[in-house]
């Protein structure tokens, strides 16, 4: 619904950095890190012929643009993007029953595996998706609004389980049974081409906790 009234207008941004209740401000330049995929557009100023701004022409770019950065999703999460990671994206939906943060990178696949060893809690392991979904499944919370294909469509070259950050804090000689791994994400891991594998990381929290921090308003 907001999409057609942000589209093919360049947007500024209000900052809350302490939070809603702090002190906000103001910004017309796109953000330090904007993604190479997010289109901006030349706006020239006085103090500054050769200025650009932010054009939220999809669904992907207004996630971003409210906040849901890579780097904010990840620490909500509790699972750290590896410093070698490419094409970065995340998104974040609000429920009245819960919200959803969604995390998405490639790694080399060596990596995506060394990534995941820890994080898989004791005693389970990837699977292969013996039971997809079809070409025509979505759902409110699908990786489909990071302009991704839904990852429980997909079968070769794919695995899933959990990816738990409590999990890399457990003795090896721990019982699984005894073990609390704490907050879990749900991991797809895709080969999309032979040595590159692209992760997944989906997760739920408690409903209006800690919202992303940024709002994008239309220029004048």
């Amino acid at each position: 619904m907001l999409l057609p009234h942000l589209r093919d207008r360049p947007v500024s941004f209000l900052r809350y950095p302490d939070g809603p209740d702090g002190q906000l401000f103001f910004t017309k330049n796109p953000p330090p890190g904007t993604p190479a995929w997010v289109k901006t557009t030349p706006v020239p100023r006085s103090e500054d012929p050769r200025a650009r701004q932010v054009m939220i022409q999809d669904l992907p770019s207004l996630m971003w643009a409210a906040g849901a950065t890579p780097a904010w999703t990840s620490e909500r999460l509790g699972l750290p993007i590896p410093a070698g990671a490419a094409d970065r994206r995340a998104g974040y939906k609000s429920g009245e029953r819960y919200d959803t943060g969604l995390l998405s990178f490639t790694l080399p696949t060596r990596e995506a595996t060394a990534y995941l060893a820890p994080l898989t809690p004791k005693g389970t392991r990837l699977i292969r998706n013996t039971e997809p979904q079809g070409a025509d499944f979505s759902r409110a919370d699908g990786f489909a609004h990071l302009g991704l294909p839904e990852p429980e469509t997909l079968v070769e070259g794919l695995l899933h389980g959990d990816a738990c950050p409590g999990a890399a804090a457990v003795p090896d000689d721990a019982d699984p049974a005894d073990v609390d791994p704490g907050m879990c994400a749900e991991v797809y891991a895709h080969e999309v081409v032979p040595g590159t594998t692209r992760l997944y990381l989906r997760s739920t929290f408690e409903s209006g906790r800690t919202p992303p921090p940024g709002v994008p308003t239309t220029a004048p």
